[in-house]
Formats: C-alpha cells, structure tokens, sequence
C-alpha cells in the first residue's frame, strides 16, 4: 500500500462518522456531548465530544487493528523510521512495562540505569525480571541526573550473568541525551536486545540539530511520548519496533493487549494521527523555528547576573540555575506563575526546567526574560533561599543488596516499621527523594545505616519523596512474609 503522510486514516474516518448524525444508542454515555454538564462545555464547547466515540463500523478497534488504525500506524513507523508502531493511549509508561514484559520472564536479567522512570520498575514487578542496576550519575553543576557512561554497560554485559535486555533511557528528563551506539552494538553482538525510553525525544527523528533518535541508532524498541514534546493530547504516546528487532512486534502487541484500555479514546488516537502528519509532512521547519527560538531565548537569559543554563543536548529544554541568586527553583517558579503568567515544566532546589515547542511562541519567551530579570532585581531577603545542606541530597551511595526480586518484594506481606528500626529489614517499597527522582530504595532490597541517615536527612529538608506509602517518611513499608500459594 502507497503511503502518503499528507492522510490522517483516524482522523478522516471520525469526521465520516459525525457527518453521518447517528442517533447514539452506545458509549460514550454523554452522547455527543449533548450530556455534558454546561460548566465544563463552557470551557470545552460541545463539538469536542463528537468524536468521542468508542469502536464502531468504519472506526477500527486498538486491539485488532485492520482499518484506519491500522493505516496510521504503518504511518507512524515510516514517519519515524521504525519497522513497526504501535499508538499507545495509557501513555510511555504503558509502553515501557509492554517492551519489558515482550523481552523478559520471571527470574531474567535486565540491566537499566539506577534513575529510570518509575513505570520500568512497574515492569520489573509485573514481568518478575531481576534488576541489575547501574548506579545513576550526576551533573554536578546543576544537580540533575544523568544516563550513566556506556562502559559501565558493557562492564556489566561482559559478566556473562545471562543477560536478557537492557534498557536505556534518551534523553533525560533535563534534556541530556545519552551515548547509545556503543551499548546497541555490543548488546546486539550478544543477542540482546535494547529497550529505550524515549519519552523526551519523539520530535529528535526530525531535525538534524537534535540528537540521533533510538531508531536511527538501531534500538529494537524505543517508546516516545508524543504528548511531551509534540502535539498529541497527554496520554498519548508511540512504541517503535525497529526494523531489525530482536524482539518480534507480535511479542509487543500481546503484552499491550492486556495492559491497555479496551475503551480507548479516540480523541487521543486521532491527536497521535495529526502529531505524525505534522512532523512527517512539515517537521524539519517546525522544529528550525523551535530550535532557533529556544536559542535565542536562552541567550537572553545568560545576560542575567546570577541565572545560568545548562548545556543540554536537546536544545528545546532549558534547564536555568537559579542557585547563584540565593534563591531556589521553587521560589523562581512560584514568581514566575504569581507575576508573570509563566508555568515551568518543573522546578527543584535549584533549578526550573522549560520545555520549548512550536505551540510557544515569541511572546511567551519574553516573558520568561522579563520574569528572570525581575527576579534577579530582588533584594535577598525577598528570595526563599535554597536549603545550605541541599547538596547531601545528591551523594551516589553504593546500591543497596538486593534480597528479593522487586515482583517478590511488592507481592509479600508487608508491615509498617519506624525507619530507624528498619535496619536489616527489607524494603517493600520505593523511596525516591525528588528532586532528584533517583530511588534511594527499590522493593526487594536490604536497607543499611546509610540509607536510613538518607532518610532522616530528608525528612530534615521536608524534601518530597515517590512511591512511599507515609510521605512524611516516619514509617517504612518492609517485607514480613513472603506469600505462598498453595495449589489443591
């Protein structure tokens, strides 16, 4: 079948649809929208809930796809040059926990760098894999983590310790992109296959000035959240297959299947169908004027005395220092809202994090310099100053034992223990102090001294944590038993 990245199948066969005026005797209850309640149609206007629609005649079905769905995910893979696509409306974390149950079983070995997102160790638990973790690494300058080095990679794929997959992640939340190449060749030469988060990179296929994306690398599986950087509605993200897996697309789509929504929206599919026609049909220029924006932006802000940026790879994220103002990035984000109108993307002790596509506009950024600048005109004591002790937070400890397999650790009886009498205990939980969203504990492992004085350092600086039941951390989630099923 001829191709032509102009169509939008999805969102064609919606517009047939509600040309149609069916009188709606199915889901979605709201009927076209005539069921809204009049405030939230106040802000979204009715026509928006006409497409809206579930699985009928002419509209394809996510989980057999032979249709319109079908025609936009051969779209897709073209677009971004992978072997197969397939759309994604329960977002990348979905993606992620699919690619990794598509590669490993119970009990296999899969290397994955220490602060990968969350929905990796989701992965972990439902497919019973057994995490050999690389410890995380750090900018120093800006506190944020990095991709840890390839040859820590490859150390750990020489071991000879039956490696099933290994997963990376490009670029970083921050925007630093890692150094791929090396870790597919040598994974590949070993028969296994490469799993790459790439949340943060769905618009890196189309500009030159970018980093190389995860297909054009070779990667067997890359899963891209076209929500973040491009157009399509949250939610909405695309998991690639490269053209020369290891991993068989059949395998992917059998783990979506029973991990995705069997009442998808087809508002998101249809903004994932338009995102591919925008960057296949029109993306190199979008992304110039993007790129040439941010740019010109981030020149401005260097100008100011006190504020700093960093040397990200992906120039469509700024990530600004504030630290040198005596103020933190909370503080510089809460200003920016309350004064300016700017909403960062996020902020921590001592930065914010803006996010630049072409949906923003020359206006916004001035804001942003107008905002900065201001900032940096205020007297000290109208700044929130930035904890002294912050940096303790950012100490790369040596990884703690592993005892359990996170999936034997989460499904164990569990009980409540005051972390000063959790030494020796294992964890039946995450801790991940945030920022900077590294786990200092993962479900499974021994917890020691040093991460119980981790804890009482971050319960001193009231600094938010992920993934624990009591977040005031007072008390910590440990294994008491493991569960037996008994077969009769």
């Amino acid at each position: 079948m001829d191709l032509n990245q102009k169509d939008v199948p999805i969102v064609g066969a919606l517009e047939f649809y509600r040309k149609a005026r069916y009188s709606s005797f199915h889901m979605p209850g709201h009927k076209s929208g005539e069921g809204i309640d009049r405030r939230l149609a106040s802000i979204t206007g009715r026509g928006f809930y006409k497409i809206d629609l579930t699985e009928l005649p002419g509209l394809d079905d996510l989980h057999a796809p032979q249709e319109c769905i079908k025609e936009a995910q051969e779209l897709a893979a073209a677009a971004f040059g992978a072997g197969q696509t397939f759309f994604s409306v329960n977002g990348t974390s979905c993606g992620i926990q699919a690619a990794i149950m598509a590669c490993c079983k119970e009990g296999d070995a899969i290397v994955l760098p220490r602060n990968a997102h969350r929905s990796a160790l989701a992965g972990l638990i439902l497919s019973g894999a057994r995490p050999v973790w690389v410890p995380a690494e750090l900018e120093r300058n800006f506190g944020v983590p990095l991709h840890p080095a390839p040859r820590k990679f490859l150390e750990l794929l020489d071991t000879g310790k039956h490696i099933k997959a290994v997963f990376c992640i490009n670029p970083t939340y921050h925007g630093f992109s890692a150094e791929l190449s090396p870790i597919i060749e040598n994974a590949h030469r070993l028969g296994v296959p490469v799993i790459i988060d790439e949340a943060h990179g769905p618009h890196f296929h189309f500009h030159n000035m970018l980093p190389a994306s995860a297909m054009d690398l070779g990667a067997d599986i890359a899963i891209q959240s076209t929500h973040k950087m491009l157009t399509a509605l949250n939610q909405g993200s695309m998991l690639h297959v490269g053209r020369e897996s290891l991993i068989k697309p059949e395998a992917v789509f059998e783990q979506l299947t029973i991990l995705q929504t069997t009442s998808p929206s087809y508002l998101i599919l249809a903004s994932l169908d338009t995102a591919r026609m925008q960057m296949a049909v029109n993306g190199e220029k979008l992304l110039e004027e993007t790129i040439d924006m941010a740019l010109s932006l981030k020149q401005k802000i260097e100008t100011i005395g006190g504020i700093r940026c960093a040397p990200t790879d992906d120039p469509c994220k700024l990530l600004i220092s504030v630290k040198e103002l005596g103020a933190t990035g909370f503080a510089a984000a809460e200003y920016l809202r309350e004064n300016f109108n700017v909403q960062v993307e996020l902020a921590d002790l001592f930065n914010i994090l803006l996010l630049i596509t072409f949906g923003n506009t020359k206006e916004d950024c001035q804001r942003v310099v107008d905002g900065l600048n201001s900032l940096a005109g205020l007297s000290m004591d109208k700044r929130q100053a930035a904890p002294k002790r912050a940096t303790a937070l950012f100490r790369v400890s040596t990884l703690p034992e592993c005892e359990l397999t996170p999936r034997e650790a989460w499904f164990s009886v569990k009980r409540a223990v005051p972390v000063e009498e959790a030494r020796g205990c294992i964890s039946a939980e995450i801790v991940a102090p945030y920022p900077p969203g590294i786990p200092l504990l993962c479900p499974g492992e021994k917890i020691n001294d040093e991460i119980i004085n981790q804890i009482k350092e971050i319960r001193a600086m009231e600094i938010g944590v992920q993934g624990s039941r009591d977040p005031k951390l007072l008390y910590i989630q440990v294994v008491d038993s493991l569960r037996r099923i008994t077969v009769l």
